[in-house]
């Protein structure tokens, strides 16, 4: 084996300030794993040598290491396997080892087997063994330090846990520096199924931890990409004293990395690439001692990562690139292996959407701009509107030619940006008040509509979110819903809904609990990190309203953990107090604070819904109160209309049509920090009876008027303002 350059150490100098003067990071070791950039104007094709852009491809490793990052090389996100042959990886490796050395930027690569490609056969552990060693020379001859990457040839030829054990002695006894292990699970590469000689989780990590046992001091940590984050807690608890956890689950990686009383992850991240100016400032916030602010930065991340990594996870390197491009990182958006084609247009539109959200893109018209180019390409610019926008209805079918909406007068353009024919005879901008990219439609505000085409409506309009019921889902299929709402290219803002969770009886207690686990499941297919509870009345025959809360806080202490294990947030929605004796008796903000406080904020939040608290005094107060905490897990729009009718669950009105100020709730919530969706939800026979497309465009009209739109022309004096505002 070769060892590191003299004055070299295995991970670059780790103390090195990154260039631009910022302290470097300390609490935790964080490195983004990164993307390559492909040379666009190379003659090669799918199956042949990767092209890659050097001069791009290390200027995007400068720019990880200027934030202060260390960079993963050639990992998964680089195309190993998928594109990225092994002499392009090496290449690469000894390219990227220069740099670190030159820049003081921490650096570890993958070396893996991936020059394998014939048929295995019974002596293939010798050849694996070969690969592996290869691999690792080339690694340590760039100074960096090695990760030994899962490998699909030793999946396939082990004939259980002795064979890793061998093959992985055999390589931890050679290496120069303590090396990383990957345990890389089988939704990011179906090959890798029973990885560590098991399909059972627990016996592989037993296998795993046997190898870390038997080499005392040559593992420096394991990555974990399991998208399993109890898994990896437990994993890590059970790890030796100095070998690191790594987290690679993409899904869960704020709570993995800010850690619990029994310790901590470290992170190897995918999706650090497009996030790395504001991964890097969230981690400094856990270097001067504050989870809160860590939190209050990457936790909204996690919707843009939930749909990067979606099913089939393996294409998640596709929106990646889209985004390095769309922030100017690169000019072009093509990839090694003809890559960029595998995510759908839906999907790469709603990436932009949720990336331009958080503030990702130092340039947003550009962005924005490159985004419509790319659509225009494919004749789908009418059909994906751009924040702000609306969508052009399909032109009905004739002869002659189609006139599109295109970019705006003064739009940027940039020599390097795919090309369409433009028309600037017409804007394609509306004002920012007219922004639906937060809307979102509950499913039983148009009840009369089956999913599908709910699902297809909201496409047309424009509304980028549904809010579901599980009934409706139950009797379509919860997985086929899922695929449904994932294929049209929407996001699901939240499940309706669990709780009732008030009985006195053990066996309806029981029966509740279950019913409430499966509502978490049914979530989690779904995509959605929120479910709503409707906590239930007083029992029959009672009228303990204190003990009924109890019983509420002792469910959501049975359920808050295995909601939190899936992903899935539990959102308490107070209700009018005329619901309290059969439906919710928990009727205030204040009420249902006082239940998700006992709680961690991103285990249990409250509902903000105007038709229920327009009527309180404290509501704007309790808003507040919700918002410093992170509580606010949804936020639900209807008008109060008079007279009620009979049975008053059917009463809620049409926006603009009653007394709420719904735009002052938005301005309210939004000033607590809430910047998720905003859902219609309205049970109203009249709307039911109407054509849905109409129905739909009115709902899009009035929370264009009466929501997102801010009044002319200006804000109404203080003696205007309704008391109730707090």
């Amino acid at each position: 084996m070769t060892a590191p350059p003299p004055g070299s150490t295995a991970s670059g100098p780790a103390a090195a300030p990154p260039p631009g003067g910022r302290p470097p990071l300390c609490s935790r070791t964080v490195f983004a794993a990164a993307h390559v950039v492909a040379d666009p104007y190379a003659d090669t094709t799918p199956d042949g040598p990767a092209a890659v852009d050097w001069d791009a491809t290390l200027a995007f490793r400068h720019h990880l290491w200027s934030h202060g990052l260390g960079v993963a090389e050639a990992m998964d996100t680089a195309q190993r396997g998928t594109g990225l042959d092994w002499p392009a990886a090496a290449e690469l490796i000894r390219r990227s080892g220069a740099e670190a050395r030159a820049a003081g930027g921490r650096l570890v690569c993958g070396a893996g087997t991936d020059q394998i490609t014939d048929q295995l056969t019974d002596g293939s552990l010798a050849a694996i063994r070969a690969a592996y060693e290869e691999q690792l020379a080339v690694v340590e001859a760039a100074g960096a330090q090695a990760v030994l990457m899962a490998s699909r040839a030793l999946a396939a030829a082990a004939r259980g846990p002795e064979d890793y054990l061998d093959v992985y002695g055999h390589l931890l006894r050679q290496a120069a520096q303590p090396v990383v292990l990957h345990w890389l699970g089988p939704m990011f590469d179906p090959a890798l199924a029973g990885y560590w000689g098991s399909a059972d989780l627990d016996a592989a990590t037993d296998t795993l931890l046997a190898v870390i046992a038997a080499h005392p001091g040559k593992v420096d940590g394991v990555k974990i990409s399991l998208l399993d984050a109890p898994r990896e807690r437990a994993l890590r608890r059970r790890l030796p004293p100095g070998v690191r956890c790594y987290t690679g689950d993409d899904f869960h990686y704020p709570e993995l990395i800010a850690g619990d009383p029994q310790g901590f992850s470290h992170a190897l991240l995918g999706i650090f690439d497009p996030l790395a100016p504001l991964a890097a400032e969230a981690v400094r916030h856990l270097d001067s001692g504050d989870p809160a602010g860590f939190r209050a930065l990457l936790d909204p991340t996690v919707a843009l990562a939930r749909h990067l990594f979606q099913e089939p996870t393996r294409h998640y390197k596709t929106g990646v690139v889209l985004l390095a491009w769309l922030a100017g990182h690169q000019s072009h958006f093509t990839m090694v292996g003809g890559l960029q084609s595998a995510r759908s247009l839906p999907h790469l539109h709603r990436a932009h959407e949720l990336a331009a959200a958080l503030g990702l893109f130092p340039d947003p018209d550009l962005a924005a701009h490159r985004m419509r180019r790319l659509l225009s390409v494919y004749g789908a610019e009418d059909a994906f509107p751009a924040p702000g926008e609306t969508p052009v209805p399909a032109p009905a079918p004739g002869p002659g030619p189609v006139r599109g909406r295109t970019e705006a007068p003064g739009s940027p353009r940039t020599t390097d940006d795919l090309t369409a024919p433009t028309d600037t005879t017409a804007p394609t901008h509306l004002t920012a008040p007219t922004d639906l990219s937060r809307l979102s439609l509950n499913q039983e505000t148009l009840r009369q509509w089956s999913l599908p085409e709910l699902a297809d409506g909201c496409v047309r309009a424009g509304v980028p979110a549904v809010g579901l019921w599980r009934a409706p889902v139950q009797a379509y299929g919860v997985a086929a819903a899922a695929r449904l709402v994932r294929a049209a290219g929407l996001r699901v803002s939240s499940l309706c809904r669990g709780g009732f969770l008030t009985a006195l009886d053990p066996g309806e207690r029981a029966a509740a609990l279950d019913d409430n686990r499966a509502a978490v499941d049914e979530a989690a297919t779904l995509g959605t990190d929120t479910l709503v509870l409707v906590s239930g009345g007083l029992p029959a025959g009672s009228r303990d309203l204190p003990g009924a809360r109890e019983r509420i806080a002792d469910a959501l202490g049975e359920l808050a953990p295995y909601a939190a294990e899936r992903g899935v947030r539990l959102a308490i929605e107070p209700l009018h107090p005329m619901y309290a004796a059969d439906r919710c008796v928990v009727s205030t903000l204040a009420q249902a604070l006082d239940l998700a406080e006992r709680f961690p904020a991103d285990r249990v939040g409250v509902v903000v819904d105007t038709y229920h608290l327009w009527w309180d005094d404290t509501a704007g107060a309790q808003i507040d109160r919700a918002g410093a905490a992170a509580r606010i897990a949804a936020f639900q729009l209807a008008d109060w209309v008079t007279p009620l009718p009979e049975g008053v669950l059917l009463g809620r009105g049409q926006l603009g049509d009653g007394v709420v100020d719904l735009r002052w709730f938005r301005e309210r919530v939004e000033a607590a920090g809430y910047r998720g969706p905003i859902e219609v939800e309205i049970f109203n026979p009249a709307l039911w009876d109407r054509d849905g497309t109409e129905a739909l465009a009115e709902i899009v009209d009035r929370f264009r008027r009466h929501v997102a739109a801010r009044p002319e022309p200006g804000p109404p004096a203080p003696d205007e303002r309704n008391s109730y505002k707090g």
